[in-house]
């Protein structure tokens, strides 16, 4: 009997975990792939317009493609200076500010890098962990140059002036 209630509850916890991340990419996806071909979802238009994929290379226009199509605004808001999240529980976390007005701005490129790659800034603070810092720090060198690069001509915004 015992043996039975163990092999249901551990049934049970991954029914709701499956449950779960089903629920998490039926409502994220659409958005994310809305977002890159410039579409509609059920709830109206996406807050960031599509933008067109330049040539791939350590540029400030492919910088601005990989935010787009990244998400970055979604956390970090349209002028991506940070501030409160949408939609986040308000225990959450601010997200940071990516303009030259915010911490990076003192960042040079190969700090830059290294926090995406480690999750740790140059002052050795650990990133936030809702920063996606595991999946961009996959990308490659020219891929990160060109998000830096980017990040360097964006208007510099007072930390949360979305």
């Amino acid at each position: 009997m015992k043996n039975s209630l163990n092999a249901l509850v551990f049934f049970a916890k991954f029914a709701v975990l499956g449950l779960a991340i089903a629920f998490v990419f039926s409502e994220l996806a659409p958005n994310w792939t809305a977002r890159i071909r410039g579409q509609t979802t059920g709830t109206g238009k996406i807050d960031t317009p599509a933008v067109p994929a330049p040539p791939v290379g350590p540029t400030k226009e492919h910088g601005r493609y990989l935010v787009s199509v990244g998400g970055c605004v979604d956390c970090h808001g349209a002028n991506l200076s940070g501030g409160p999240i949408t939609g986040a529980p308000p225990s959450s976390p601010p997200a940071a500010n990516i303009t030259p007005g915010g911490e990076i701005s003192a960042w040079s490129e190969a700090d830059f890098i290294k926090a995406m790659r480690t999750g740790v800034n140059p002052a050795g603070k650990q990133l936030d962990p809702f920063m996606p810092y595991r999946y961009i720090g996959k990308l490659s060198d020219a891929e990160l140059k060109a998000i830096y690069l980017y990040l360097k001509t964006v208007p510099a915004a007072a930390m949360g002036a979305r």
